[in-house]
């Protein structure tokens, strides 16, 4: 499973934009705010949560809420499965727009409340 995270690590850090920190004993990665993180589950999987996932388009249907959380989404891969980088470039590209119009949601909010 450590191999398939450096591979996915590495892929994710191929956005220069990205920038990775670790909280919460996971690695987290970081574009106009978190964006997503990656651990191991049960030792068979390797998921990866998007932040914002539920605003996200799923074009695959592969995002997953089986943890019952109201703004994380699941992407899993598994331990015999090599990840389909075109998929996961997809996801990561659609995370940052995401997170881009959420900071540019936030600095217009922000320059309203210094205008009134």
């Amino acid at each position: 499973m450590k191999t398939r995270m450096e591979e996915v690590r590495q892929m994710i850090l191929t956005f220069p934009e990205i920038s990775e920190r670790v909280r919460y004993g996971a690695p987290f990665y970081d574009y106009q705010g978190m964006m997503l993180y990656m651990g191991p589950f049960k030792k068979k999987r390797l998921m990866l949560g998007f932040c914002n996932g539920i605003r996200m388009q799923d074009e695959f249907g592969a995002l997953k809420n089986d943890a019952g959380q109201t703004q994380i989404r699941h992407f899993e891969l598994y331990e015999h499965t090599s990840p389909d980088h075109e998929q996961l470039v997809i996801y990561i590209t659609e995370a940052m727009r995401i997170n881009d119009l959420l900071a540019q949601q936030k600095h217009a909010r922000k320059n309203k409340k210094s205008r009134t």
